[in-house]
């Protein structure tokens, strides 16, 4: 980890270069690996935070669907007690 400045090399198989000279003309400098790090790790948690809040949301959506297919059960089996007892 250093504080040295990144530039992507003109030449590709430097990878990155500390001096501006050796650069790709017009190339900002890169961020260093720590704040592309940072960012990665950020991404990353903003992934996984959007996945569990759309699974949440989902699983509500089932729960609701379930009442109410227990409360249409409930009501069905009123229907046959009461067609039961008219027989």
């Amino acid at each position: 980890m250093s504080d040295q400045p990144r530039y992507l090399a003109s030449r590709s198989e430097l990878g990155y270069v500390s001096n501006s000279a050796q650069a790709m003309r017009g190339e900002p400098e890169a961020l260093s690996e720590d704040d592309l790090r940072t960012l990665a790790d950020a991404t990353a948690r903003k992934a996984l935070d959007e996945r569990v809040r759309r699974r949440a949301a989902t699983a509500a959506e089932i729960e609701q669907e379930i009442a109410f297919l227990d409360a249409r059960g409930r009501y069905l089996r009123r229907q046959l007690k009461r067609l039961a007892r008219q027989v």
